[in-house]
């Protein structure tokens, strides 16, 4: 096989791999989009009481218990390698986020 043949279908298998990696990507988050999303009915009322006890305070606040807030959303610096939260948003609907821009630069 010739030389040039040899890096064709090298690239052709590295365009390959790179374009079923991002259709896996899609539809992995397609998937987890829809599970998750809430019904329209429900929005901006938590489905779980959101309070622990009037006794634990936090900062003025009460202590949320996980899954109270389901439209809350928290930004992790590489979320696969265990994550560092570094910042938060609030879903506007089921594909949108409103944050702060320093979030996202």
């Amino acid at each position: 096989m010739p030389r040039a043949s040899k890096q064709t279908s090298a690239a052709v298998c590295a365009s390959l791999a790179v374009m079923l990696s991002v259709a896996l990507c899609l539809v992995v988050g397609a998937l987890m989009a829809k599970s998750t999303s809430g019904s329209q009915e429900a929005c901006g009322r938590p489905p779980i009481p959101p309070t622990l006890d009037d006794g634990d305070r936090i900062l003025g606040g009460s202590e949320a218990v996980p899954g109270s807030w389901p439209w809350q959303v928290g930004f992790l610096d590489h979320p696969f390698l265990g994550g560092e939260f570094f910042c938060s948003g609030v879903l506007i609907d089921d594909q949108h986020v409103v944050t702060a821009s320093h979030c996202v630069r």
